[in-house]
């Protein structure tokens, strides 16, 4: 009966380090797709490489230069302000 209860709880934290891991690996998938979706990035003037917008200062910076400029989604653009 020992050896049956000891075969059961190796097999229980076997199946709990599975799950963990596919808990781990299907959270990073998820997180992955989200940030190429949702990220917000903008092309170097000097080198051309893609920046990615992640500081609250630069975030900061470029809805400032937004709404100064008057920006606009492409659908508003003849609507009156």
């Amino acid at each position: 009966m020992k050896i049956g209860v000891g075969l059961l709880e190796v097999r229980a934290a076997n199946e709990k380090e599975a799950r963990e891991q596919g808990y781990k690996e299907g959270f990073m998938q998820g997180y992955e797709r989200a940030k190429i979706k949702y990220r917000v990035t903008y092309t170097c003037r000097v080198c051309g490489k893609m920046v990615e917008v992640d500081s609250p200062q630069e975030k900061e910076a470029i809805k400032k230069f937004m709404m100064e400029a008057g920006w606009k989604l492409g659908e508003c653009i003849d609507r009156e302000e």
